[in-house]
């Protein structure tokens, strides 16, 4: 879909403006993760689990991907390898930073211990590797993590993936949160999704969240010059023919006027 629409959209053109904002928050990303150290490479799929949590825009570009890529049979093919106990968040991101700022006590994420490989891989590679939901693109570690199992992060580029995460769930109003996996499944089911595409607000199952508002970002004091840099960068690039910010201001003031 273009870029360019006209300045006055409205809520049918929710999802191309999301789309469009999306692809600024990866194309940012990139820049900003360029500048750190990485010893992850080809076929490290550690981290690849079934426990990525996304919002619905995110899996609906990754879905279109999957379609233009002539991969439709993947979801449907793979979708029955899902672990039945997969991560399933109790709260949003915004959500959850909302209680850290209220000090209110945070429920815990219903998950199996086990890491269960995405079934999404194919022989240890990424078939959407280029559609890859924020989750995936922002997990990074400075030291191979196949001993311990965890990744080794850089504080401040975890606190810009929390400030970018906050930013995506905040412009897909009217949208849902939960694992990648649950939302490529409900997307995938007539109804769902064109109402979705439309603008509406589809009823999400019980193992979906609806997307909240960004309460403000809990950035540490000394990491926000480095924070802001970025992200004054990214409010200044043209998104749906508007400067980012702009197309988010429209977006909040076409669920707010509901």
């Amino acid at each position: 879909m273009p870029d360019d629409i006209r300045r006055d959209f409205r809520r049918r053109d929710a999802l191309p403006v999301k789309l469009a904002l999306l692809r600024r928050v990866y194309e940012t990303y990139d820049e900003v993760a360029a500048g750190f150290k990485s010893a992850c490479g080809m076929s490290c799929a550690t981290c690849c689990t079934q426990n990525v949590l996304s919002t619905s825009i995110e899996a609906e570009f990754l879905l279109q991907h999957i379609e233009s890529s002539g991969g439709t049979g993947l979801v449907t093919r793979n979708l029955h390898q899902v672990c039945p106990r997969r991560m399933q968040p109790a709260l949003t991101i915004n959500s959850l930073v909302e209680y850290c700022l209220n000090s209110v006590e945070i429920p815990e994420p219903q998950q199996e211990e086990r890491h269960t490989v995405c079934p999404l891989l194919e022989n240890s590679g990424c078939p959407v590797y280029a559609a890859r939901p924020f989750a995936c693109r922002s997990m990074w570690s400075q030291e191979t993590c196949r001993p311990q199992g965890e990744a080794v992060m850089n504080p401040i580029l975890v606190s810009v993936n929390g400030v970018f995460q906050q930013i995506i769930e905040d412009f897909d109003r009217g949208g849902m949160y939960g694992n990648v996996l649950d939302l490529l499944s409900f997307l995938s089911k007539p109804g769902q999704r064109e109402i979705y595409l439309s603008g509406g607000e589809a009823e999400p199952h019980n193992r979906l969240l609806r997307t909240v508002p960004n309460p403000g970002f809990p950035v540490p004091p000394e990491h926000r010059p480095y924070v802001m840099k970025w992200l004054n960068r990214l409010w200044e690039r043209k998104a749906a023919g508007l400067p980012f910010r702009e197309a988010v201001l429209k977006l909040r003031e076409m669920w707010s006027s509901r």
